[in-house]
């Protein structure tokens, strides 16, 4: 099971592996996650990875352009882009 810690809300949820935060969402509309376009074109689902940047997919040329233009550079990630495959401790923006 893949494990998401909101650092700054304190919740911890778990997933199944390999699962999108988009369906993590959609199964709990009361997390602090926010999305737009869900394309990685809007960067509105942006959040900073503090630990486990290993256990999401890589990032696409598409989300490191969005996020570039929103200028988050380091470790943020969109989430609408991720999916998870291990525990990530995030930050919400």
């Amino acid at each position: 099971m893949a494990k998401i810690e909101f650092e700054n809300e304190n919740i911890t949820v778990e997933i199944r592996d390999g699962s999108e935060f988009t369906e993590l969402f959609d199964k709990n509309p009361d997390l602090p996650l926010k999305f737009g376009c869900r394309r990685g074109c809007c960067g509105v689902c942006a959040v900073e990875v503090v630990e486990g940047e290993d256990n999401l997919t890589k990032k696409s040329d598409q989300e490191s352009e969005t996020l570039l233009k929103k200028g988050l550079v380091g470790d943020y990630r969109l989430c609408c882009q991720c999916a998870i495959n291990g525990a990530v401790t995030i930050k919400t923006i």
